[in-house]
């Protein structure tokens, strides 16, 4: 399998992962900050917990590249519930995301029709994106990807207004533990919401497949080590 189309894969669900929270360091000033040197292994545990989820979605989802092939051979009851489940997380996340994206329209055209405008645009967009081909996702998440890149490096010489003061927490045992499952948790739920453009990468070859998640892991390292270089 041409490494093209790993890379174009890897950036695809690297775009359906980096979120608001991401692009604001909200998900890293929960880490790096709070647990000092500890944050280090709490964000490699939740990518490596990422790249794993990953893998075996593509693998389950085999050559039919939908998410819900995920619950094939499984008690009916429990496969509607688990879709049930997906549909609401993705249901609640997506009318956040419209709803931000028509603020942002609004932002920027001064006009009553902005913010309708702005959530119709994104849907269709979404809707297109969803169906369209893997490449051209691929694309659009790269130059968001480099965007947030170039953003985060021009931050890095600004000047902060005031001191901010971060209270770094008694690492003890149990609360590293605590913070381990939050990092566990919080990798599943954003391979939950990528699941769909994950499963989709579930036509390529076994060895296409492993490429895919291990390209997404070193470029999603790479954006946290970038970010949290703001905090140092």
């Amino acid at each position: 399998m041409k490494k093209r189309e790993c890379l174009a894969g890897a950036m695809a669900c690297v775009g359906a992962v980096v979120g608001a929270g991401f692009a604001s360091c909200r998900e890293v000033n929960q880490c790096s900050p709070l647990y000092g040197m500890y944050g280090w292994w709490l964000i490699a545990l939740a990518v490596a917990a990422m790249v794993g989820l990953m893998m075996l979605c593509m693998r389950r989802s085999s050559a039919s590249a939908c998410w819900c092939q995920l619950y094939a051979g499984q008690p009916s009851w429990q496969g509607n519930c688990a879709k049930a489940c997906t549909l609401g997380m993705m249901g609640i996340t997506a009318g956040a995301m419209i709803s931000a994206a028509g603020h942002m329209v609004a932002l920027v055209w001064p006009s009553g029709f902005a913010y309708g405008v702005g959530m119709i645009g994104t849907a269709l967009l979404a809707y297109a994106a969803g169906y369209g081909r893997m490449r051209v996702l691929s694309w659009v998440s790269g130059l968001l990807t480099m965007l947030l890149f170039l953003a985060i490096l021009a931050s890095l010489g600004v000047t902060p207004v005031g001191e901010q003061v971060v209270t770094q927490v008694p690492c003890s045992f149990w609360r590293l533990v605590w913070a381990a499952v939050r990092a566990l948790a919080y990798g599943a739920m954003n391979v939950t919401l990528a699941i769909g453009v994950v499963c989709r990468c579930g036509c390529y070859t076994r060895r296409g497949m492993s490429r895919t998640c291990a390209l997404f892991g070193f470029l999603l390292i790479g954006l946290l080590f970038v970010l949290s270089l703001i905090h140092i």
